[in-house]
């Protein structure tokens, strides 16, 4: 599964997931590690299927140098998930999941994440589902053939980690940062 980023004006966006965020260009998809997107303006790709999420986490070996190459070239920070920098989750994976958010063009968030003393692979971690109904959510990824991997309560949010195809969603119910708007398009679904 390719994920597509919608975007007002895409070769600009491109441009810019390539200098902040160290995507190469290979074709008409955006590669990093073993992650690649489509990046779209008003129309769809071929093969296109409607699936919107909230955002796109990139695994990487050190989320914090990452983090700052990511700033260091401009990348803002998306002040609604991460305002003070890389945090982290003890009770993700095994030892737990260091991470940080971004803003990409046009406001959308990108996530860098790495598990707590394990190598990363550069490349896909997962896609960031935001619903109202975490166990709706899962059987409908499960009736299409996914698979729970593992379920988390922090707090007041339910979280599940999902794995369907060659990609992993993040599901969780926790409302939107306030303050957070977006234009149309964004994480808007997939293509092969």
């Amino acid at each position: 599964m390719t994920p597509v980023l919608q975007l007002a004006d895409p070769e600009t966006g491109i441009a810019t997931l390539v200098r902040h965020f160290g995507f190469a260009r290979q074709g008409d998809r955006l590669i990093h590690g073993t992650q690649s997107i489509a990046v779209t303006g008003a129309g769809h790709p071929a093969g296109f299927r409607l699936f919107a999420f909230d955002h796109l986490a990139l695994r990487v070996p050190d989320v914090d140098a990452a983090f700052a190459a990511a700033q260091g070239q401009g990348a803002p920070v998306h002040a609604g998930f991460t305002p003070n920098g890389p945090r982290e989750i003890p009770e993700f994976g095994a030892s737990g999941v260091r991470f940080a958010f971004c803003r990409t063009p046009e406001g959308w968030p990108l996530e860098f994440c790495a598990p707590l003393g394990a190598p990363t692979p550069l490349g896909h971690d997962h896609y960031g589902l935001r619903v109202t109904d975490v166990p709706a959510a899962i059987a409908g990824l499960e009736a299409e053939g996914g698979r729970l991997l593992s379920r988390h309560r922090l707090g007041a949010i339910d979280v599940a980690f999902v794995a369907l195809d060659d990609g992993v969603f993040e599901i969780f119910d926790e409302a939107a940062p306030q303050g957070l708007t977006q234009g149309v398009g964004g994480w808007i679904g997939f293509v092969p």
